[in-house]
């Protein structure tokens, strides 16, 4: 089944950025409570549970008119540190506010924030579209914007079937309608791109990208880290729930350093040659890794002693290179 969804369109509720126009200047004031519409501020945020610190004072902000990826290995704290942004659990110290506010304490939430946090989480015999006419009922909005999230994500032609009968990447795509629903100006997303083909990946890419076209503020979670490269502004990265870096991403990528990757069986001899001058790491039984040589002294060494080598290649760290210096490659797992 091929989908052709359209791209969203911007209404917002009063108060916050409309399409077309200029967004608001964001204010320096890291103030929690600032009252600038659609601004997410994470301040000393924790979670303790039992022995084990889930979110161990976390701070950071994600600005209006950006897509910000929450980067961090399985168990760093992300979905936590999400749940505890939209109330749905109850912070040890710290706040989280959304526009200057508790999400409890928004007026009309679902007008103001749309979020997914889990794409399983539907009503297996009701049909898409019955789940949405549910959810649009209960927060007062009108049924033919079931229809306009439907077409907009690209499952009409499923809209009326069960969610039961749903790949994965079609319950991603009506978790995202279900976010869209209240035409939202700040969007919190959970691994949305879990089960998306690469067609449904680039897809997902290009609507992001228009919503934070529109002055909207996207949050993006992942561990996906190739594919967020190529969606957000800034990034987040935690480990072991604690910041280990902000900023923008070409920032990250341009601060990272690049690398000679040499591969052969003779790796001994080799290391031998390159002697103290060559800060190296053996990554494999027939891998070297060197910091601080240019790959053509490094060919010249091995090619003059005559030592056979299979792969002598420059390395710049992208994105996932970064999210491993950062935390080290760790699982998160406490």
């Amino acid at each position: 089944m091929r989908m052709q969804p359209g791209m969203p369109q911007h209404v917002g509720p009063p108060g916050y950025p409309q399409a077309g126009y200029p967004q608001q200047p964001v204010s320096m004031d890291l103030n929690p409570h600032a009252p600038i519409p659609g601004r997410i501020v994470v301040a000393g945020l924790s979670k303790q549970f039992k022995a084990v610190r889930a979110v161990d004072n976390l701070s950071f902000t994600v600005e209006p008119g950006t897509v910000t990826g929450f980067l961090g290995p399985n168990g760093a704290g992300k979905t936590t540190t999400l749940r505890m942004l939209l109330g749905l659990m109850t912070a040890t110290t710290g706040v989280a506010t959304i526009g200057g506010q508790f999400y409890a304490n928004l007026p009309n939430p679902i007008r103001i924030v749309g979020a997914s946090l889990e794409a399983s989480s539907f009503h297996l015999a009701r049909t898409g579209r019955n789940h949405l006419r549910i959810l649009a009922a209960a927060a007062g909005l009108p049924e033919r914007r079931c229809d306009e999230v439907i077409d907009m994500v690209g499952i009409t032609p499923a809209a009326k079937r069960k969610v039961k009968t749903y790949s994965m990447g079609m319950k991603q795509r009506l978790a995202l309608a279900t976010a869209m629903l209240g035409d939202p100006h700040v969007l919190i997303l959970d691994e949305p791109t879990n089960g998306l083909d690469p067609e449904g990946i680039r897809w997902i890419r290009h609507f992001l990208r228009a919503l934070a076209s529109q002055g909207r503020t996207v949050l993006v979670s992942s561990h996906m880290l190739a594919e967020v490269s190529q969606t957000v502004d800034d990034v987040v990265i935690i480990a072991q729930g604690r910041s280990v870096r902000q900023g923008k991403v070409a920032e990250l990528i341009g601060q990272a350093h690049s690398y000679v990757r040499v591969r052969t069986t003779q790796v001994e001899q080799l290391m031998t040659l390159l002697g103290e001058k060559a800060q190296m790491r053996r990554t494999a039984a027939n891998e070297l890794c060197i910091d601080n040589m240019p790959s053509t002294e490094v060919g010249k060494i091995a090619y003059g002693n005559g030592l056979e080598v299979e792969e002598l290649t420059t390395v710049q760290s992208d994105l996932e290179e970064v999210f491993l210096q950062l935390t080290h490659g760790g699982a998160g797992i406490r």
